[in-house]
């Protein structure tokens, strides 16, 4: 499933940076103080010199951030020194060989046209200037056409509200096809008017105004979405009375390790010392026990005691005594 960039990336930009630190340094020392949200990708802006008529890009201090989430963290940490974070603006990318937006000329498949009337030919003509897409007495490369305007506010729009270029285009209508007129006025001539109740946000504001009034974001983040929220922990009712051995042991086994409840309906005798001592018994209590069991088990009882007396006459007594006895 395809998602989007702008659904899950955010583009910041660092200015003032110095320039003998390079992209790999940037990604590995530069820390966010929102734990969940990490930086992504690190490019150095170059800026275009014409020098001896051959083009050159020289670094600047100027480094665009990536940061996962849409939510653009107002500073970060490079090397634990505190920088700023601008919204990063993209530029207007125009093609020079069919005079359109959104592609370079390297990537074009157009027919080529003439910057000055705007017709389908490649050498530039002597015929009057019109422009391509506004129909005005000016180039089509003029950065002050409506349409140029039209396709910068749209970046802006990208930039800060971080929405596709089809969602930015359809918040800025397209001028109509008349003639172009520079303005008489700039806008910067006519400062807004500061009130505490204006719903306007200024452009610089527009992407932290979630954090300065301590309001929740609309949107989460990607990393914050995603992220397992832990269980709640169980509530463990105290109890209501304290604990009583006494009954704890009447439920259980007494210490002795004798029952104390009544076994079958009849109560347990305690146990008396005199049994733990070792009995003596009489060889005629054997007897009186011989006598009550059968014919057949007092036989086979009794050959084993008969042999069991003599074994022990026989290993109590010598043997020369034991065999001059038997010989007589």
């Amino acid at each position: 499933m395809f998602i989007p960039a702008n659904n899950v990336t955010c583009k910041g930009i660092v200015r003032f940076v110095d320039k003998n630190i390079s992209d790999e340094e940037l990604l590995n020392y530069t820390k966010c103080k929102n734990a969940n949200m990490r930086i992504m990708e690190v490019r150095r802006l170059n800026r275009k010199v014409n020098e001896n008529n051959s083009i050159k890009y020289l670094p600047t201090g100027s480094v665009c951030f990536t940061f996962s989430g849409k939510i653009l963290p107002k500073e970060v940490n490079i090397y634990n020194l505190g920088m700023r974070v601008e919204p990063y603006i993209m530029p207007v990318v125009m093609c020079f060989n069919c005079l359109r937006y959104g592609h370079t000329k390297n990537q074009c498949r157009g027919k080529t046209r003439c910057m000055n009337c705007s017709t389908i030919h490649e050498m530039p003509c002597q015929n009057a200037i019109k422009c391509f897409h506004c129909e005005g007495g000016h180039i089509s490369i003029n950065k002050n056409c409506p349409e140029y305007q039209r396709q910068r506010r749209i970046k802006e729009i990208m930039s800060l509200d971080n929405i596709s270029y089809y969602d930015a285009q359809n918040l800025v209508p397209k001028s109509s096809n008349v003639a172009y007129n520079p303005p008489l006025f700039k806008s910067s001539e006519f400062p807004a008017l500061s009130t505490n109740d204006t719903a306007v946000i200024p452009v610089h504001q527009r992407r932290y105004n979630m954090f300065s009034q301590g309001q929740s974001p609309k949107t989460l983040s990607y990393s914050t979405a995603t992220q397992k929220i832990p269980p709640k922990k169980r509530k463990v009712s105290t109890p209501q009375t304290t604990y009583d051995k006494e009954q704890h042991e009447k439920c259980l086994f007494s210490p002795n390790g004798r029952m104390g409840i009544q076994a079958i309906g009849n109560p347990l005798e305690t146990p008396s010392p005199q049994r733990e001592e070792t009995e003596t018994i009489s060889m005629d209590d054997i007897l009186q026990l011989l006598g009550q069991l059968t014919r057949d088990n007092r036989d086979l009882v009794l050959a084993f005691l008969t042999n069991s007396n003599n074994h022990y006459h026989n290993v109590s007594t010598p043997p020369a005594t034991h065999t001059a006895s038997n010989d007589q």
